[in-house]
């Protein structure tokens, strides 16, 4: 018994020793790396989203930029500050010098993260430097609201855009000049800045797709809201008003320009055109920003912006982006002023064309184009009586065959596109 007893313990014992040995193995595997991949029963977590790049929110949202003064009263200098070209710039008035400064005012819920501003007029011209002749900042403060920011050095040499290291919520941002570097020219006395930038970003930011509205001395508030159910009585309206007086308009240069028997226009009368043209493109983007701001703010633009040759087709297409959700009856108004437009450029010229064939033929030289006699009735009668949307009308349109002429080979196929393309929609 004494022998079985003893027996037993020591097999005992050895299976004890056993189990121990090979606990100790297995929390030692458990220490050791797994190169089998491991499942995690843990939620995932929440992707960070990525911080959207700042933009320039003087050009993506709704803003308005009000300065002390602008030089001899023309508004344009205040759109200068804003209009990406560093060969432009804002003048304030002759020597109101360290009395300038500029507010931008921002939505509320925008945030800004630095302002940009030149330090003058960066333009060079071939006979001058209006960079080193004119005023030159060396030293600005900045107000957010009612508290100061800080006061910022300016490299009066860099005709660079320069960083202010400013930061905030929307609201009022004010730029006062506080020293200047007097330029070359010592009469010229006008504090200058070619470029203004805010950069941040806001909810409703669309890069590029806005224009400030600008004011001197102080803000003027604006109200655009109309009443849902006037919304399409309004567009024909502001559509048909700008229709008819842009023709007016071109009409009355080229009567002007016969007047004075050679193309173009002296300065008196170019200016007064620009001034109109100026009145007739803010008019109509002020009325547009009403139903698509974005589309208000690209006629606005072009208000401040020198003339070119595609105006009237980014007029246009601003219309056209305008009134996408109006009815058909509301669209076609705008697509018939539009063929109104281009068929008074047409008889115009054609009109033209065919007096520098008379004038060829009176001196010998002979005429080597069509004659042009009646084209020019029909056009002059079909442009006179071109006044309320009719199929009738846009057939008689149709039967016009216009020979291959220089001056209307960009007109009269753009005529023609806006019927082709709108025919269905309209009725022609």
């Amino acid at each position: 018994m004494k022998w079985f007893l003893v027996l037993a313990t020591v097999v005992g014992l050895g299976a004890c020793t056993d189990d121990s040995d090979t606990a100790a193995q297995a929390h030692q595997a458990a220490q050791q790396p797994s190169n089998r991949p491991v499942r995690s029963t843990a939620p995932a977590p929440n992707p960070v989203p990525a911080r959207q790049p700042d933009v320039d929110l003087l050009r993506a949202v709704a803003t308005d930029i009000v300065v002390s003064s602008v030089y001899r009263n023309d508004l344009q200098q205040a759109a200068q500050l804003a209009d990406a070209d560093l060969q432009t710039a804002w003048n304030a008035r002759s020597g109101e010098l360290l009395d300038s400064w500029i507010e931008v005012h921002l939505p509320s819920d925008a945030t800004v993260t630095s302002l940009q501003i030149t330090a003058g007029f960066t333009h060079r011209t071939a006979t001058a430097d209006l960079f080193t002749g004119n005023q030159r900042i060396a030293r600005v403060r900045v107000r957010h609201n009612d508290s100061e920011l800080g006061v910022f050095s300016i490299d009066p040499e860099s005709r660079e855009l320069q960083t202010l290291p400013v930061h905030g919520a929307g609201g009022v941002y004010r730029v006062e000049v506080l020293e200047l570097v007097a330029g070359s020219h010592a009469n010229w006395r006008e504090v200058c800045v070619s470029e203004l930038r805010v950069l941040g970003q806001a909810p409703t930011a669309i890069a590029g797709r806005r224009f400030p509205h600008f004011h001197v001395g102080a803000r003027t508030p604006r109200e655009t809201l109309i009443a849902p159910d006037n919304v399409e009585q309004h567009f024909v309206r502001a559509a048909d008003s700008f229709a008819r007086a842009f023709r007016r308009l071109e009409g009355d240069i080229h009567r002007d320009e016969n007047d004075m028997g050679e193309p173009g226009l002296d300065d008196g009368f170019a200016a007064d055109y620009r001034r109109r043209r100026r009145q007739l493109l803010q008019s109509l983007g002020s009325a547009i920003e009403a139903i698509s701001a974005p589309d208000g703010d690209s006629i606005r633009a072009l208000a401040f912006a020198p003339l070119r040759p595609g105006d009237l087709a980014i007029v246009a297409n601003a219309l056209v982006s305008a009134s996408a959700s109006l009815s058909p009856e509301a669209r076609c108004q705008w697509h018939y002023d539009h063929i109104a437009i281009l068929l008074s450029r047409v008889a115009v010229s054609v009109a033209v064309q065919r007096e520098v064939d008379d004038m060829d033929d009176a001196m010998g030289v002979g005429a080597t184009g069509p004659d042009l006699s009646m084209l020019q009735i029909t056009l002059e009668r079909l442009d006179g009586s071109f006044e309320h949307p009719s199929p009738a009308a846009i057939a008689s349109v149709r039967r016009v065959r216009m020979p291959d002429l220089t001056r209307t080979r960009q007109d009269w196929p753009a005529l023609l596109s806006v019927v082709d393309e709108n025919a269905t929609l309209c009725g022609w």
